[in-house]
């Protein structure tokens, strides 16, 4: 069995307006950046953060069916059974061990291709709001 993430990416307009929800995030099974994002499936010491919890100002976009737990009747959007929490795109973006060399030589940025490529059109899409006014809010299943 194995582990996936599941979550949402939400902007602000600036640090005083209020979060809106912008669909889900990328989610391939990616194990490396589990653990660079939450320590989850961690085989070495390399997260960016241990798991926050679901920010307090979570916004749930009352169209979508978005379930905070496990729910097998209402299984349209899940956001996972653990390891809850969020980062802002500038934490993700400026972590500085992107370029550490990890198996056979490849950097953990090369490991999270996908990712990167998804946050990378998520950021030009978003640019007049700025990494700091972006955020993704994440879990797992196991």
């Amino acid at each position: 069995m194995g582990c996936d993430i599941h979550g949402r990416v939400q902007y602000r307009y600036s640090p005083e307006s209020s979060w809106f929800d912008g669909g889900p995030i990328e989610n391939g099974r990616n194990y490396t950046l589990f653990s660079v994002l939450a320590g989850v499936r961690a085989y070495d010491d390399i997260s960016i953060s241990d798991p926050r919890g679901y920010p307090d100002d979570f916004v749930v976009d009352d169209n979508d069916d978005i379930e905070l737990g496990y729910d097998d009747e209402k299984h349209k959007y899940w956001m996972g059974d653990h390891s809850h929490s969020w980062l802002m795109v500038d934490e993700i973006v400026n972590w500085p061990r992107w370029d550490e060399s990890i198996h056979h030589g490849s950097t953990l940025k090369d490991n999270c291709r996908n990712f990167w490529l998804w946050l990378d059109w998520i950021r030009a899409r978003n640019r007049p709001w700025g990494d700091s006014n972006i955020r993704i809010v994440f879990g797992f299943d196991s």
